[in-house]
């Protein structure tokens, strides 16, 4: 059985023929998003009754309290409750596809740093980077590499933050749990803080993040790095921050449908391992 996720596009002939192949075996297959779902009916390997759709599991991912991202926050130096919190969630997948891997060039990185001293010039709240994936000191790149650049590279130590040290997929989900916003890149990091009703807008670089943000109804608040404009999408981000009430409004309004749907879909994968198990056992 496949979880909900992305799928495609499957282009060429090799990858068209394992992508069959692997299906074929499949008792149910989920996609997470229309476009998704279409790439694998295309393909047709998989009988009507076997490809469904359905969210993403991670919306029933029981973070920490958000009492221990506030904890967190507050030992690493950042003052929590006196201001409002933008949450950054950098990606290098999306650095990777923007320009020079040396960070000279890219839009992206570029982009983000532009976001930050908009952001802290025009309102006041505080930025905190949070860094979803982590490596090994001393081993390649990693999103905490792109969270001390565009800390160092905006020069505005006193309102910017950039969390440091691993943590835990539970205590990141509790950090932006206390943002009043999220930029975000990751597309889990996303799912935190819808989950917890936090508004978003998304930069991405995959069909993924836009059918997100369309399932909750922020479909206006998405840009994609392989077509970037860097002056619409910090007009998408000052619009989200200004309507950020009202997209938490949209978010209490549209997420527990989401939530539903996904629970069906374990419900309905936890039945069919019981139903195998069970005949296996006869």
């Amino acid at each position: 059985m496949f979880l909900p996720q992305a799928w495609g596009a499957f282009t060429g002939f090799k990858i068209r023929l394992a992508a069959c192949q692997l299906l074929k075996r499949a008792t149910l297959v989920y996609a997470r998003d229309r476009e998704s779902y279409q790439a694998l009916a295309d393909l047709n390997a998989i009988p009507d009754d076997r490809l469904r759709m359905a969210p993403d599991i991670a919306f029933h991912f029981r973070g920490d309290p958000p009492e221990t991202g506030k904890r967190i926050l507050t030992e690493s130096g950042i003052p929590v409750g006196k201001q409002p919190i933008l949450a950054l969630t950098p990606n290098m997948r999306a650095f990777e596809r923007s320009g020079n891997l040396d960070g000279s060039g890219s839009p992206y990185l570029d982009f983000l740093c532009h976001v930050v001293r908009d952001t802290v010039g025009s309102t006041d709240c505080l930025v905190v980077l949070v860094p979803h994936e982590t490596k090994p000191s001393g081993h390649a790149r990693d999103d905490c590499w792109l969270t001390r650049r565009i800390r160092e590279d905006t020069g505005l130590a006193d309102r910017v933050f950039a969390l440091e040290g691993e943590h835990t997929a539970a205590q990141l989900k509790s950090i932006i749990a206390n943002a009043d916003f999220l930029v975000g890149s990751r597309y889990h990091s996303l799912i935190a803080a819808l989950s917890h009703r936090v508004p978003a807008v998304a930069i991405g670089w995959s069909h993924k993040y836009a059918q997100l943000m369309r399932s909750v109804g922020l479909g206006e608040f998405v840009a994609d790095v392989r077509d970037f404009d860097p002056t619409r999408a910090l007009a998408m981000v000052k619009r989200g921050w200004a309507e950020r009430d009202a997209l938490r409004a949209q978010l209490v309004s549209a997420v527990p449908e989401l939530e539903k749907a996904s629970w069906q879909a374990l419900e309905a994968m936890a039945g069919c391992l019981a139903t195998g198990m069970s005949s296996h056992a006869e």
